[in-house]
């Protein structure tokens, strides 16, 4: 959104595609000005048959303001470790790739969904309590991992039944992890690392 022609205004809503590779910036500028997407963005936001999209390709630079995913928004990681005061994800949007997401904050509120996708043997991580009332979603052998607690109204969906995915629950916070899975298989992998388990439950 610019806020006054010809004037430099802060872009507050995104409401197409970007991609931003390391060191590169999305700028207005009216010939004296210069004002980084990093500092000023609040939403991606999308609409009810588009979705916008924020591709991060290695870019490593934090966003400055709490960031609201909204109306089929999305962002999307590669490599990337995305970072910012707040993160919340609404019901239609989707944020997630390969790399991390961290906030400054306590938690990520997560309405919609999180992701992680193989390539190579990267993964996701997932720095922060997440809270909401969304799910997250391991695709094609991917790896999952979760660093602070997860709500019970969360959900674990392992999506790729032939190839096998890898959930990573940190031991300090496993206690905190309530979330429900779902189609977890013979293939899959729980791994609640840096700890020893001497017993397990599973219904």
């Amino acid at each position: 959104d610019l806020d006054t022609p010809g004037a430099a205004s802060p872009i507050d809503t995104l409401l197409t595609n970007v991609s931003l590779s390391a060191g590169s910036k999305f700028e207005v500028s009216n010939g004296v000005n210069l004002i980084d997407i990093t500092a000023s963005l609040f939403n991606v936001s999308g609409t009810a048959t588009l979705s916008n999209e924020l591709s991060l390709n290695a870019h490593n630079t934090p966003f400055l303001n709490s960031i609201n995913v909204v109306s089929n928004g999305r962002i999307s990681l590669v490599n990337d470790n995305f970072q910012a005061a707040e993160l919340f994800i609404d019901a239609s949007s989707i944020v997630g790739g390969v790399g991390s997401i961290a906030v400054t904050g306590q938690s990520i509120t997560n309405n919609g969904q999180l992701w992680s996708e193989s390539q190579g043997t990267s993964s996701l991580l997932i720095a922060n309590d997440v809270v909401g009332t969304g799910s997250a979603r391991l695709f094609d052998g991917s790896t999952l991992e979760f660093a602070g607690a997860v709500a019970s109204s969360e959900t674990i969906n392992f999506d790729a039944p032939e190839t096998g995915e890898k959930l990573i629950i940190d031991a300090v916070n496993a206690a905190g992890f309530a979330a429900t899975l779902q189609g977890f298989t013979t293939l899959d992998t729980i791994d609640l690392t840096h700890t020893t388990a001497k017993s397990a439950t599973i219904d």
